[in-house]
Order: structure tokens, then sequence, then C-alpha cells
């Protein structure tokens, strides 16, 4: 597992080294697989410890592993908090924007960082993705009244509660 996804499950680098993926070497040959099969290295006992062999026999193996659930740590009067705040904007006239290279205070990963400190940046982008994807904020060009320029900000469509 990288360092990056990692961080994203919120896992230490020792607990990352143990996982890894299983995905086929020629993915544009296949249709997209739904999600990622993870897999953990775990160590085995045989069982066969004896008094003359009394460390007995361990092995190593894989069994399947489950990333947890991004989006279950946001109390429901946070989500509410967070979602009033991205529909009135980051200032009058201005939208919240999914990513934005140029202007911090309109990205809204950090909006769901300032509700809930314990997300990691991939955790709330993350959240941000899953809430565009199942239609609760959309995105939309409009006209930046500070740089008179068309951007993409997010509007919201309903609560996901």
């Amino acid at each position: 597992m990288s360092g990056k996804e990692a961080e994203g499950f919120g896992l230490t680098d020792a607990e990352r080294r143990r996982l890894m993926r299983l995905d086929s070497a020629k993915l544009n040959l296949l249709p997209p697989a739904p999600k990622a099969r993870w897999f953990r290295f775990v160590e085995v006992e045989l069982g066969n410890r004896t008094d003359e062999y009394p460390g007995g026999d361990r092995v190593q193996t894989c069994e399947v592993w489950y990333p947890p659930d991004r989006g279950a740590g946001i109390p429901p009067e946070a989500i509410k908090r967070i979602f009033d705040q991205l529909e009135a904007g980051p200032a009058a006239g201005r939208r919240y924007s999914r990513t934005s290279n140029t202007a911090k205070e309109r990205e809204a990963w950090r909006l769901l960082q300032t509700h809930c400190p314990n997300l990691t940046k991939f955790q709330a982008q993350d959240e941000l993705k899953r809430w565009l994807k199942a239609g609760f904020l959309v995105e939309q060009k409009y006209t930046d009244p500070v740089t008179r320029k068309l951007r993409s900000g997010l509007s919201v469509v309903s609560l996901p509660l």
C-alpha cells in the first residue's frame, strides 16, 4: 500500500507494509473493477509445539482486509454545519471548490477538516467525492465576483442525512 493510501485510511507505516492490493497487470484490457481487493499478511502458528521444540512453527499467509469506511466518522450535526457553509460559500457570491491550486480559502476539503480535525486531507477529499457521486453536491460554473472569471464551485443539492 502506498503512503498516500495509508494516510487516507489513517494507518501507520508498520500497518501499511503488511497490506497489498490485488489488481490485474493489464487493467486496460478488463472492465473496471468495482472495488480494489486488499490483503493483509498475517502470521499463523501451526500448533506443533513440543517439549523438544517449544517455539513451534509459524508461517506467513494472507487474509482479506477490508478498508475502514472513510465516511463513518463525521457526526450528523457536523455534516449539517459543513453543508450550510458549503451553500453559503467562503464569501458573498463565491463558491467552495473541490480542488483549487490558487485559492486555498476556497478548498472545500479544508472546511471538512475545520469541523472534523481528525480527518486527513485524503479522507476529506474522498468524502467530498462520495458526496458528489451520491448527488448531494454538484459542481457548477459561476462567475467569481473577485476575479471576474468563470470558475467551478460546489452547490448543495440535499443533505446526506
